[in-house]
Parts: structure tokens; C-alpha cells; sequence
């Protein structure tokens, strides 16, 4: 077995087809590898390996380094996702290949978290239906830490018609809107004073789709809120992030915020939205109709 790192030019549908084949409760594309690999800010062709058995692809794994996270401003180890051919499993596949990673992650992070942190992110921890990876994590010095979880709305047969909600905002000084081109140096400087950590750089990626993916609530010329999506596997239906500042909650911008959203998406063909790592669980249940879809392991260690 030979292991080097990740060659888009040559790895990357064997990459894909791999996924494809053992993580068989996801959705795994081309598209999708490159925006996780090559195209995550924090892409470390080091931390991206892959092992071959003569021209056979048997295995893949890819971590990264995030210099701030949500649980501070440590540099944190992020284990995003590997896989192993069946043939393979129980041959020491994935163990070869993390004993690499890590080996590089000494002395750059004190921890490695099995949560995909970051504006890159693909699942926020491990979906425990894998229990083989469950069972290798443990076996591998990691501890089970946390959970998070996703839900997902039915876009059909709901109205997201937000019209009567946007009247009644306007008549106290507040408006939704389309956020514009113009409107990127706000949303970033909004975003670093409120809500810093990930949620800026994602709030960038809405303005490289067409339409724009960002809904904006203006309240004295200053934002108040946002919500958008497709900044976060881009392609599939996936909502967020999304925020009101303190002083303006309670008037309703949130939900309309999200129906915008949502309406978006239903215009894009999707029939449901998916919104992971979900906080305030009534709050979207109660506006899109929203249920837990899937639960998420997180996991640590310590090197």
C-alpha cells in the first residue's frame, strides 16, 4: 500500500466513487470532493491523503487545521472525513492514514475534533449509523463529546409568502430585502461585529450564486438580521446561517427572513430543505414545519 497526498487531476472521481460506495447515508458528487478539498480556505494538501493498493484506491482521509473555531480562538484540528474500501476494513487502512495526520497536526493544534468546523464543513460530527467509524474512533483515543442535529422542512404544499409579515416591518422602520453586490462590505462588517467565527466567510459565498442566496432585514440604514444559504454544500439543499441581533428580535424578522429563504429554494427544484446543526429546534419547526432528520456524534481528542 502506497500513500500520497490528494491529486485532483487523478483522485478525484476515484475519490468520489469511494464515498459514494461506503458513505451510503450521504450524497457524495465531484462537486462536492473539490468544494471540501481543494476549495475549503483551509485546505492542507499534507492533511489530505490518499492509499492505493497498485492503481486500486483503497482509502481517503482529509483533516484540516482551523486557526479560530467556534470554541475559541485555539488553532483546532479538524478530522473532516475518510473512508476504506470494503475489501479493505480491518486491515489497518484508516489507522495508517491518521497516524499521519496526527503525526503532522503535533505541535500546530492541542486537539483534533471529529466535527467539520469552518465554512467547509460537510456534516457536523458523524452520523452514528456508521457504527464501524464509531467503533474505530473510540478504538483510536477519541472520546464521544456531543451531538448536534439537522432537520428537514417539506417545501411543498406550504406557503412561504412573507408579503402581510414585510408590511407590518415597514410601518416600524424595518425592510427585507434581496441583499444587492453592493451590499458585501455591510454583510461582512454586520457579520465580524455580530456574529464573528465561521458565519462571515459562508455570508461571502452568497454572493457568488446567482441570484445572490442573502436576505437582509435594514432597520436606520444598518442590517438587523440575515439568513441565507447555498453557502454550505453548495448544490444541495442546505439552509443557513442565519441571525437577527438582540435589540430587534420579537417583530417577526426572523421567520420572514426564512420563508424568503425557503421560497428560494423551492424555486431551485428542491422539495425539502435541509437545516443542520440546528440550535433553537421551535423555532424552525413552528415556521417551515421542520423534524429532526438526522443526529450527529462530535468527538475529541486530545494530542
Amino acid at each position: 500500500m502506497t500513500v500520497t497526498q490528494f491529486d485532483i487531476a487523478n483522485d478525484l472521481t476515484d475519490v468520489t466513487d469511494l464515498l459514494t460506495r461506503t458513505l451510503t447515508y450521504d450524497v457524495i458528487t465531484n462537486d462536492l470532493v473539490r468544494q471540501h478539498t481543494v476549495r475549503d480556505v483551509d485546505y492542507d494538501p499534507a492533511l489530505t491523503l490518499v492509499a492505493r493498493d497498485g492503481e486500486t484506491l483503497v482509502g481517503f482521509m482529509q483533516a484540516v487545521t482551523r486557526p479560530v473555531t467556534f470554541e475559541g480562538g485555539v488553532p483546532t484540528g479538524a478530522l473532516k472525513w475518510w473512508a476504506v474500501h470494503p475489501a479493505y476494513e480491518g486491515k489497518g487502512v484508516a489507522t495508517a492514514l491518521l497516524e499521519q495526520v496526527e503525526s503532522l497536526m503535533r505541535g500546530r493544534v492541542e486537539s483534533v475534533i471529529v466535527i467539520n468546523t469552518g465554512p467547509g464543513y460537510y456534516q457536523s460530527g458523524l452520523d452514528p449509523r456508521y457504527t464501524r467509524a464509531h467503533v474505530w474512533l473510540l478504538y483510536n483515543g477519541y472520546s464521544h463529546v456531543g451531538a448536534t442535529v439537522n432537520l428537514i422542512a417539506d417545501l411543498k404544499g406550504r406557503s412561504w409568502d412573507t408579503s402581510e409579515g414585510e408590511v407590518a416591518l415597514e410601518m416600524n422602520g424595518v425592510s427585507v430585502r434581496r441583499a444587492t453586490e453592493d451590499d458585501q462590505k455591510i454583510a461582512r462588517t454586520f457579520m465580524e461585529a455580530k456574529f464573528p467565527g465561521d458565519w462571515p466567510n459562508e455570508v461571502d459565498k452568497c454572493f457568488k450564486n446567482d441570484p445572490i442566496s442573502l436576505h437582509i432585514a435594514v432597520s436606520d440604514g444598518k442590517v438587523v438580521g440575515f439568513a441565507g444559504f447555498d453557502t454550505v454544500n453548495i448544490g444541495l439543499p442546505w439552509f443557513g446561517p442565519m441571525g437577527t441581533v438582540k435589540s430587534a428580535r420579537g417583530q417577526g424578522i426572523g421567520e420572514i427572513l426564512l420563508k424568503r429563504c425557503m421560497a428560494d429554494q423551492l424555486k431551485q427544484g428542491h422539495p425539502k430543505s435541509i437545516i443542520p446543526w440546528v440550535g433553537p429546534i421551535p423555532f424552525y419547526n413552528k415556521h417551515t414545519g421542520a423534524t429532526v432528520d438526522r443526529i450527529f456524534w462530535t468527538y475529541s481528542k486530545t494530542l
